[in-house]
């Protein structure tokens, strides 16, 4: 999955007719440095405590809705996934991350390897 940065250009999009941002390729920094922040994110108590506390909430209310609310319940339903998609994009920018530091370091090991074939170590 590459990650993409949007740019201030925006293009209208083909489904939808709406403009939505180009969008360009992240370098490995970038990538890392969004990776660090996300985890950083999930990791943190005050943002941890405030979406446990908004989907709690979210969940009461649904749960009190009377039965001929289905529209409303369905709301409150999107509203939660919505927040759990934050999170799982995230999840996914760590893992992203991960992955690109996993390959440099890969690389690193090969250029390690074939500098010391070729320097006769």
């Amino acid at each position: 999955m590459t990650k993409h940065r949007a740019k201030q250009d925006v293009k209208p999009s083909a489904n939808t007719g709406q403009t939505r941002p180009q969008e360009e390729a992240l370098s490995a920094a970038e990538i890392l440095s969004m990776g660090e922040q996300a985890a950083n994110l999930l990791d943190d108590p005050i943002y941890n405590l405030a979406h446990r506390s908004v989907v709690k909430n979210l969940q009461d209310e649904w749960m009190s809705t009377s039965p001929h609310e289905s529209q409303k319940r369905e709301g409150l339903y999107q509203q939660i996934r919505g927040l759990s998609a934050v999170a799982g994009e995230m999840a996914a920018m760590i893992s992203q991350a991960q992955q690109v530091s996993d390959d440099e370091l890969t690389r690193e090991r090969k250029l390690q390897l074939a500098y010391s074939e070729n320097s006769g170590f």
